[in-house]
């Protein structure tokens, strides 16, 4: 099964905007440091990994 990396990356996007707007309390205990330092470990796994 072929799956669109473009379409892949996208939906991964909404996905973790939809968790952040609906589940605040999700970063309640997190700082905004942790959680940018996150994002960017997502942002280089999706590089290396074509998508």
């Amino acid at each position: 099964m072929l799956i669109d990396p473009e379409t892949t990356a996208a939906v991964l996007a909404v996905a973790g905007v939809c968790l952040l707007s609906a589940a605040p309390w999700l970063l309640a205990d997190l700082e905004l440091e942790d959680v940018a330092a996150a994002m960017m470990r997502v942002a280089e796994g999706m590089a290396r990994s074509g998508l």
